[in-house]
C-alpha cells in the first residue's frame, strides 16, 4: 500500500487521460485560459484520479479546453497554418479526414498533387510539367490567372521551358519564322503585343523579313518594290508617310489614280492630284485656279466647286450667248425690281449683263440727266457685296 503522495509519475493513468492532460497544456502554452478543475482532495497541483467524481470532471474540464464550443469558429491560426482564400470556405472535414487532426497535410501537392481523399482540386493532366510548389505560381484565391515569377531566369534561355512539352512554346502557324529567343520580342507580363527591336536592322532591307519570315505588304497595298521603311515606322504600321521630296509635279496619277475615294468632286477626272491638292501631309487642303478666257476672277470663299460644276469638271455655260458677261451664269438670278432706270421703268437684263457695269438712275427717258449716279462696279465676284 502507496503512503507517498500520488503523482503522474507513480499512478497507472489511462492513456486517453494523459492526452486529455496533454492537451490542456498545450492549450494554456497557445495562451487559451485553463478551465479550473473541480474541487475536491488533490495532492499538490496533480488530479487525484483515486476520486471518480474529481477524475471524471477533470476529463470534461479538458475536454471543453481542447474543442471550440458549439457555434463558435476555431481559430486555425494557432496550428500554424492560418487558411486564407478559399480555404476559408473549405468544411473542415475536407481535409480532416474522419475528423483526424494529427497528420494533416500542409504542402499543397499532398491534397491537390492528383485525385484522392482531398483532391477536390488537383493538376491537370496538361499542367506545366514542374515540381515546384502549387504556390509559387497560383495563390490561396484563384487557380486561374496563375503568375511564375521569371526575375531569375537567365534572358535567352526561354526555350528551356517554352518548348511546346514543358510549357507552351512558338505555335505552329502566325508566327515569323526564326530562331531567336522569345524575349527578343515578347516580355514575361504579357505575350502581346510583340515589340522586336529594329535598331540593328538596316534601312531598306525589310524586305528580308517583311513578305517571307514576317508579314509582308496586304492586300490592298498600292503596288511598289519601295522598302517598308519608305513610309512606315518601326514603332507603327499606320499611320504610314511618304517623303514626296523627289515627287515630280503633275505625276500623282502614276501613283495615286486608284485612290480617288468615292464623292471625289469630279470622279472621273484624270487631272493630276496636284492640281488641286497643294500638300503633300493633308488632302484637306485644295484649291484651284481657273484659267478661262471668260473667267472674271476668284468668287467669294463661301462659293464651293460643286455649286457650279455639279459634278462635271469641264462645266457647259448656262446661257453661252453671254459668256463674256456675268449673265453666262447669271441670268436667271437677275431681279429687275431693285434696278430703276428712271421713273417707274426698270433696266432690263441686257441692259445689265455686265453686273460690273454703271446703272445710273435718270430724271427721265432721254437719259441725259443723272438724278443718282452709281458708276459701278456694283457687283464683285470676288466677294459679293452689292454697291449702294
Amino acid at each position: 500500500m502507496r503512503t507517498g503522495p500520488e503523482t503522474i509519475s507513480n499512478l497507472p493513468l489511462p492513456r486517453w487521460l494523459l492526452r486529455a492532460l496533454v492537451a490542456v497544456s498545450l492549450t494554456s502554452i497557445a495562451g487559451i485560459a485553463l478551465p479550473a478543475f473541480a474541487s475536491g482532495p488533490t495532492h499538490g497541483s496533480v488530479v487525484n484520479v483515486h476520486k471518480p467524481q474529481i477524475y471524471l470532471a477533470a476529463v470534461s474540464k479538458a475536454k471543453a479546453a481542447t474543442v471550440p464550443a458549439k457555434g463558435k469558429k476555431f481559430d486555425h491560426l494557432l496550428t500554424g497554418f492560418p487558411l486564407f482564400g478559399a480555404h476559408t470556405q473549405v468544411p473542415c472535414g475536407t481535409c480532416h479526414i474522419r475528423g483526424v487532426l494529427k497528420g494533416t497535410p500542409r504542402q499543397c501537392d499532398q491534397c491537390h498533387g492528383g485525385p484522392g481523399m482531398r483532391g477536390s482540386t488537383f493538376k491537370p493532366v496538361n499542367h506545366v510539367r514542374t515540381q515546384l510548389p502549387c504556390d509559387q505560381c497560383h495563390n490561396q484565391t484563384i487557380w486561374s490567372g496563375a503568375r511564375f515569377d521569371h526575375a531569375a531566369i537567365a534572358m535567352g534561355t526561354c526555350t528551356q521551358c517554352h518548348n511546346g512539352s514543358t510549357a507552351p512554346g512558338k505555335p505552329a502557324t502566325g508566327h515569323p519564322t526564326t530562331s531567336a529567343s522569345c524575349d527578343t520580342c515578347h516580355r514575361t507580363t504579357s505575350w502581346l503585343p510583340a515589340h522586336f527591336d529594329h535598331s540593328g536592322v538596316a534601312p531598306g532591307t525589310c524586305l528580308d523579313c517583311h513578305g517571307s519570315t514576317a508579314q509582308g505588304l496586304p492586300s490592298g497595298h498600292w503596288p511598289t518594290t519601295a522598302s517598308c521603311d519608305q513610309c512606315h515606322s518601326t514603332r507603327r504600321w499606320i499611320p504610314a508617310t511618304f517623303d514626296h521630296t523627289g515627287a515630280i509635279a503633275g505625276k500623282c496619277n502614276d501613283c495615286h489614280l486608284p485612290d480617288k475615294p468615292s464623292g471625289h468632286f469630279v470622279e472621273t477626272t484624270e487631272r493630276s492630284c496636284d492640281v488641286c491638292h497643294n500638300s503633300t501631309s493633308t488632302w484637306g487642303s485644295r484649291s484651284y485656279s481657273h484659267t478661262g478666257a471668260y473667267w472674271p476672277g476668284t468668287h467669294r470663299s463661301s462659293v464651293t466647286c460643286d455649286n457650279c460644276h455639279k459634278g462635271l469638271e469641264v462645266l457647259p455655260w448656262p446661257n453661252p450667248a453671254d459668256k463674256a458677261f456675268c449673265g453666262g451664269c447669271h441670268k436667271s438670278n437677275y431681279r429687275s425690281d431693285p434696278h430703276t432706270k428712271y421713273g417707274n421703268v426698270k433696266y432690263t437684263y441686257d441692259d445689265l449683263k455686265d453686273c460690273t457695269g454703271a446703272c445710273h438712275i435718270y430724271t427721265d427717258s432721254t437719259l441725259t440727266t443723272i438724278k443718282d449716279s452709281r458708276p459701278g462696279p456694283h457687283h464683285h465676284p470676288s466677294d459679293g457685296a452689292f454697291g449702294d
